[in-house]
């Protein structure tokens, strides 16, 4: 099997290419040209920027390609001690392709979208932009695994890796490797923006590779998937009914308390004052839950807040936050310990008055 330390030599230099291509990306999308022709046109912007991250894709893209063939080669040749069937690296993502990501990071998210200040519209873009290239970059690599794979017959598998995995994520790497047909690959190379998940071949009768067990990863998508399904009152569901969290009018509340929620989009907004936050997972994982809470937040949350790992648990609700001066619901998560002050929240979804109304 493939010792751990080569496994990470291969993430590093997968990451040293994605991080320096997205930073040639941000340094445009600050730069006064951009922002310039933004605030002048949006359109042209936009037109401009597809021939920019076209560059990108062309260029990183295929130096992704060509480390993921010599790393499929080298893994074919440590296990069977020979190479018998070479990769082939796949092409960069089509022109087309880029051209429909960039125009889609430039739509309106939202019909407020016109009225966000001009430093809050480019952060949504810029977000969505590193997201979408990221991915496009990493496309060629996940492609010659599959492909190669096919062509010398042997399996692949999905290996997640971060701090957080999504359930789809989860899902497809709980099965393990499996053989290169029309329907796994249509699966298996679905990816979303910032997706960490690897595609790795498993070359011999019985593959394995460092860190992965996907009977783990299947016991924890259906561990995330608990309670959702169960038909169990939303606010009565992994514990007792919660009172809401009342957001003073005027203020932030405590001084150690912090009710920013973070958008995921490069954003921060607050809760709306005088609404409440309304809990309808109050253990959701960590104490109390049979679900875990990743090792890598936990170390956060200790460093910034303190308790033990065994104290902290992950909650959500549904509140209101102030998005540009108006109200937006939407399902909020958030970390706490026993004394049930809301630390880290973030934004999981938007949803609707009625979903606030019934929780």
């Amino acid at each position: 099997m493939l010792s751990a330390e080569e496994y990470d030599w291969y993430l590093m230099q997968c990451d040293t290419i994605v991080n320096e291509a997205n930073g040639h990306l941000s340094r445009w999308l600050a730069s006064d040209e951009f922002v310039a022709l933004y605030t002048k046109d949006p359109e042209a912007a936009a037109r401009a920027t597809i021939k920019v991250v076209m560059s990108f894709t062309d260029v990183y893209g295929g130096m992704m390609s060509e480390l993921a063939a010599q790393f499929f080669d080298y893994c074919q040749e440590s296990e069977l001690g020979r190479l018998i069937n070479p990769a082939s690296p796949a092409s960069p993502v089509s022109h087309e392709q880029v051209a429909r990501n960039v125009q889609w990071a430039f739509s309106e998210p939202d019909s407020d979208f016109a009225g966000y200040r001009l430093e809050d519209r480019l952060k949504i873009i810029g977000n969505k932009l590193t997201g979408s290239q990221a991915r496009m970059i990493k496309q060629p690599a996940r492609g010659t695994i599959i492909d190669s794979a096919g062509k010398a017959r042997v399996r692949y598998a999905r290996v997640p890796r971060g701090a957080k995995t999504c359930k789809f994520c989860l899902m497809l790497a709980s099965r393990g490797f499996v053989y290169a047909s029309k329907a796994t690959a249509g699966e298996m190379n679905r990816f979303h923006d910032h997706c960490d998940c690897m595609i790795v071949p498993g070359f011999g009768i019985d593959p394995q590779w460092p860190g992965y067990d996907p009977d783990e990863l299947y016991e924890q998508y259906k561990a995330g998937t608990l309670g959702e399904a169960a038909g169990v009152p939303t606010g009565e569901q992994d514990g007792h009914k919660r009172e809401p969290i009342k957001i003073p009018k005027v203020g932030p509340g405590a001084k150690s308390v912090n009710y920013t929620v973070d958008l995921r989009d490069g954003r921060k907004v607050p809760l709306y004052p005088g609404a409440e936050l309304r809990t309808t997972r109050p253990n959701y994982a960590g104490k109390g839950s049979t679900r875990k809470i990743e090792d890598s937040i936990l170390d956060d949350l200790i460093k910034k807040y303190g308790g033990n790992r065994e104290e902290w648990r992950k909650v959500f609700g549904n509140g209101i936050l102030k998005v540009s001066g108006k109200r937006r619901y939407a399902e909020v998560h958030w970390y706490e310990m026993d004394d049930e002050i809301p630390r880290d929240l973030y934004k999981k979804r938007w949803n609707t008055k009625k979903d606030y109304d019934n929780s």
